[in-house]
């Protein structure tokens, strides 16, 4: 399996013995492939050196991903995220998985379209509630 992690999963599954530290132990063991950019490797080594002020620990960790993850070329197909910043996990994610927005998988079209239709599904279901709700009330 093929996977992205974002900057907050890696940075726990480093230094915490939580969920994250358990994809990080599966990354270890060769069962997932962790895929990055070099744009989420600088992410990554500029947050492990903040919280390890020596370095080693952002030292260690990076060198290690470049010699077993894929290293993605950086492309910006996706501009969606609140932070911009964050755009670079979902274009890793895309190219990872070879997926194209010119292909009829998956394209920005076919993605707001499948928003739209959840939230008034959602939307649907509320008032379905609401109605049952105001019926049982009475």
């Amino acid at each position: 399996m093929k996977i992205v992690l974002d900057t907050n999963v890696l940075v726990s599954g480093i230094f915490w013995s939580d969920s994250p530290s358990k994809i990080v132990a599966l990354w270890a063991e060769n069962k997932i492939t962790i895929l990055i950019t070099k744009k989420i490797l600088n992410e990554y080594f500029r947050v492990l050196n903040e919280i390890d002020k020596n370095g080693e620990i952002a030292k260690k960790w990076c060198s290690m991903m470049i010699e077993n993850c894929p290293v993605i070329e950086d492309k910006n197909y996706i501009q969606i995220c609140r932070d911009p910043d964050n755009n670079k996990f979902l274009d890793c994610a895309l190219i990872g998985k070879d997926v194209s927005f010119k292909s009829d998988f998956f394209s920005v079209g076919y993605f707001f379209s499948g928003l739209i239709i959840w939230n008034i599904v959602a939307l649907l279901g509320f008032c379905l509630f609401a109605l049952l709700f105001n019926k049982i009330k009475k």
